[in-house]
């Protein structure tokens, strides 16, 4: 029994200087190699306020730039919903000034892995086709839709080809943040009647 005790002993005492050994070489922990609060871009906060700034638009939910998980994952999630009243002329410049207003945060961690939106429409108003409009924006999204709400998830990792092809529409070079985009055009949204 004692050498079976002794063994054990001498496997946790390995198991805890191969860990030390390999935190000292150097190794990140995970979410270490991530960028993270940048001098330049947006905050959070500035960023949601450019968005409520278009006309017939109201920012439910804006959050991100979390600290990345183990496998150094994190993303953003925006919520949104059409004003009554409203409805929405160019949903792909809408879209893409969303992902870029996003991207343009230099607070916290840079997203690794998904940016995920959901709009909502207010009842008996024109549809507002999330799914559309992000394809119509040149990106690759997976798309849910139940009744008046929308979702989309748009992978912004490396490792994924539609990840890739996402972040080379974005930024040049996967550069983050990048500018501020210019303020959108006055007809994004219409006001009827």
């Amino acid at each position: 029994m004692g050498n079976v005790k002794t063994g054990f002993r001498q496997l946790i005492g390995v198991a805890v200087v191969g860990t030390l050994a390999l935190s000292s070489c150097g190794i990140p922990a995970p979410g270490e190699t991530v960028p993270h609060d940048s001098e330049a871009g947006k905050t959070l906060a500035e960023a949601r306020e450019a968005l409520e700034a278009v006309p017939g638009i109201t920012v439910t939910d804006w959050s991100g730039g979390d600290k990345p998980n183990v496998k150094s994952n994190t993303g953003y999630a925006v919520e949104f919903e059409i004003d009554p009243g409203y409805s929405v002329q160019r949903g792909d410049l809408l879209i893409d000034y969303v992902v870029r207003l996003i991207w343009s945060i230099g607070e916290g961690y840079m997203p690794t892995e998904e940016l995920r939106l959901v709009v909502t429409t207010a009842e008996w108003e024109p549809f507002f086709d999330l799914a559309a409009a992000t394809e119509a924006a040149h990106l690759t999204a997976k798309a849910t839709q139940i009744g008046d709400r929308s979702a989309v998830v748009i992978p912004v990792d490396t490792d994924d080809p539609d990840g890739e092809r996402n972040l080379s529409r974005i930024a040049t070079n996967g550069r983050w943040p990048i500018d501020v985009p210019a303020a959108l055009p006055p007809d994004i949204t219409v006001k009827r009647g």
